[in-house]
């Protein structure tokens, strides 16, 4: 299961780092570009008025004219009025439809104006905030927030921000593998393996086991170890740093320059999804949320 107080505290830490730090380079330009987008849909929504307007008149028209008894009026006349009325009703109620349609980015505008209005409030005052405030205030500055887990040990997290500017920033975070499930194969790995032979040749037969999970393991076979683990082969200084780490979150960490014993949220400016991804394929049981 996903750490979600960890992933909420990590999330907030970035987000306040981006109001407090990072808030006024560029947003002149943003707002500027916001305004010119709802001046725009102003215009449009103007444009959609007249229409209505234009629409509703020529319907009753029509309607006067069919309703008149001194208007003479063959039946094929009558049809004609009537078609031409339903047209314009359904084009009236189309672009009223359109004209009353929610509008999220006007709604993140002003957001956004009154967030540049209120920063340091927000920040001094988020766990008082009604949540409908607090998600709205999300809203208006997150594009997407993508969640993933690479390897047992690992959650990978992308947040794509809606200004251009900040881009995207993605983290790692540590979180506790649960692969409770061993098949005979895997116990007969243990049986063969734990007694003689060292921590990285188990660990790597067994790549998604943590080595706390390998030693519970073997002490329910009853299978006791003959020969040192030797975790300074691994890098690591003891059983107390490995624990609860397994071969994939070793080889993910090195690769990506992690610190694999880190109790923090790992930050930088890059795509952490298509990392997550390229991961996942190796989970020989079709991911790691078991």
């Amino acid at each position: 299961m996903a750490p979600v107080p960890l992933i909420d505290q990590s999330f907030l830490e970035k987000f306040f780092e981006r109001l407090q730090g990072k808030w006024k380079p560029g947003f002149e330009d943003w707002i500027a570009k916001i305004q010119e987008r709802q001046q725009n849909k102003q215009g449009v929504k103007q444009e959609l008025k007249r229409q209505i307007i234009e629409a509703q008149k020529q319907r009753q028209e029509t309607l006067d004219i069919l309703d008149d008894p001194d208007i003479p009026k063959t039946k094929s006349m009558k049809i004609h009025y009537a078609n031409k009325i339903a047209g314009l009703e359904a084009r009236i109620a189309e672009w009223e439809n359109e004209l009353n349609k929610p509008d999220t980015e006007d709604d993140d505008a002003e957001a956004i104006l009154e967030i540049d209005k209120l920063i340091s409030v927000i920040v001094a005052e988020w766990e008082n905030l009604p949540f409908k405030k607090k998600m709205r205030f999300v809203n208006a500055l997150v594009k997407d927030f993508i969640l993933h887990r690479p390897t047992p040990g690992w959650l990978a997290i992308e947040i794509r921000w809606k200004r251009p500017d900040w881009a995207i920033d993605g983290c790692f975070l540590r979180c506790t593998a649960n692969r409770e499930v061993w098949t005979p194969e895997e116990d007969e790995t243990v049986r063969s393996l734990y007694a003689a032979e060292k921590a990285r040749a188990i660990m790597t037969a067994l790549p998604d086991k943590t080595w706390c999970a390998i030693e519970h393991r073997a002490g329910k076979l009853r299978v006791r170890k003959e020969t040192a683990a030797d975790f300074q082969e691994l890098g690591f200084r003891s059983n107390k740093e490995i624990r609860n780490l397994c071969w994939l979150d070793i080889q993910f960490a090195e690769k990506h320059g992690l610190s694999p014993c880190a109790k923090t949220a790992q930050w930088s400016q890059q795509q952490t999804s298509s990392t997550a991804l390229a991961y996942l394929t190796a989970s020989p049981r079709g991911g790691w949320w078991g």
